[in-house]
């Protein structure tokens, strides 16, 4: 019997079911089947894909399903970290996710979606009458001279 996989999951973070060789946090985009790859993608393996060859570029990670009988022969390659989910949690190409040393996976931009929002007013100073945040101060709105300001004296 084979099993229906759905295109994409909407989820905003799950927790993978296993890590191995996870040493630092992960930030990057999702890659599926023969698209071209970089060093900082991350490779999403489906259950019916075919499994890419990495002859001169590794992936800055692997995630396949925990089900997934090549997880093993993945796991005995050691140069790159592998994530085992669960087999529901699928991801598309593009997709941005971010990825702790404990394994939690958070997707920041889903492709899939028609809904993506970007907040981009964190230090804008044009003073729109609609806008949700107002300018901040120039002292505040400095990265470093915020640290000063909170210093006890």
């Amino acid at each position: 019997m084979k099993r229906s996989i759905p295109l994409d999951t909407c989820f905003l973070f799950t927790q993978a079911e296993s890590t191995y060789g996870l040493i630092r946090e992960l930030f990057g985009k999702v890659v599926t089947g023969s698209y071209p790859m970089t060093n900082r993608d991350i490779v999403y393996l489906a259950a019916d894909a075919i499994l890419p060859s990495f002859p001169d570029k590794c992936p800055a990670a692997l995630i396949c399903t925990a089900d997934d009988c090549r997880a093993s022969a993945l796991l005995e390659n050691g140069r790159f970290p592998v994530l085992l989910v669960k087999p529901n949690i699928v991801f598309s190409y593009g997709d941005i996710i971010s990825i702790s040393v404990k394994g939690r996976i958070h997707r920041h931009y889903r492709t899939a979606s028609h809904n993506n929002a970007f907040l981009v007013t964190e230090v804008c100073n044009n003073l729109c009458i609609m806008c949700p945040q107002p300018p901040k101060p120039a002292r505040i709105a400095d990265p470093f001279s915020w640290k000063q300001a909170l210093r006890p004296r």
